[in-house]
């Protein structure tokens, strides 16, 4: 899934899961990011559901139904009913990719697209002047990659030193803009890292202090039951579905018992 991809669910859907506003990067996909907060981890399960494969947010090893079905398989992963389980590490960005954002509906396009990317919009851009996004996303991926734009700075995730250190001395990585592209997929997938030092649309990341993720609670999160029914071949749409429907169940219960 590439950044308008992610930006057109954000935009327009999954609002009961905690996944809002994020990027993760497309094959040969390249942003342009300011890192805005230190890097989190959370651990993954990829379940099979409506047809395709989704990564729900682990609840825990003590407490994750998903979990206790791996450590019950004699052959742990080899076992072709282990569900993956995938470590992803995230962290806030200003997101300083250059796009175009209709004057008409505020949809976010791509910096070359001639049409408005929303349907109920399709807005000519032709006439619209690509600039930078300026707004905080999470951005979502491997050790990798993150180590990789740690070492921008001399360090890894660990917090172990690098002899190679890319930016200069008395620059801090939270004051560049930097440059990400991905290149390859599945195993042979890599980064191509490059700090903008000079870069006229740097940002002051401090100014976005207040618009930061939670990053312990994006993703999509399930309770023990929903996750059990997942693991049973139950559909993902129908569990949001029923979400909603509970959420509108309990206003017009709230609306009814504070009603003059």
């Amino acid at each position: 899934m590439g950044m308008f991809d992610a930006l057109k669910k954000t935009q327009s859907t999954w609002k009961d899961t905690g996944v809002r506003d994020y990027i993760s990067l497309a094959e040969n996909e390249q942003i342009k990011v300011q890192v805005a907060s230190p890097v989190e981890f959370v651990y993954k399960h990829w379940i099979q559901t409506d047809g395709k494969f989704m990564p729900i947010n682990c609840l825990g090893l003590d407490e994750c139904p998903i979990c206790e079905h791996n450590r019950g398989l004699e052959d742990g992963y080899e076992n072709p009913n282990f569900i993956k389980t995938q470590q992803r590490f995230l962290q806030n960005v200003v997101d300083l990719t250059s796009v175009k954002i209709c004057s008409k509906c505020e949809y976010v396009n791509a910096r070359n697209a001639s049409k408005c990317g929303n349907e109920e919009c399709s807005h000519i851009l032709i006439d619209e002047e690509a600039r930078p996004l300026n707004r905080v996303r999470y951005l979502e991926g491997s050790r990798r990659m993150f180590n990789k734009i740690a070492s921008l700075a001399g360090s890894n995730l660990d917090g172990d030193s690098d002899e190679i250190k890319l930016l200069p001395d008395g620059v801090e990585i939270q004051d560049v803009p930097i440059a990400i592209r991905r290149v390859g997929s599945r195993q042979d997938t890599d980064y191509i890292i490059v700090p903008m030092v000079t870069d006229p649309e740097a940002v002051d990341v401090s100014e976005y202090k207040g618009q930061l993720f939670d990053l312990k609670n994006t993703g999509i999160k399930m309770n023990y039951n929903e996750l059990m029914t997942l693991m049973n071949g139950g559909s993902f749409k129908a569990i949001m579905e029923s979400r909603r429907n509970s959420k509108s169940e309990v206003a017009e219960e709230l609306n009814e018992l504070f009603k003059d």
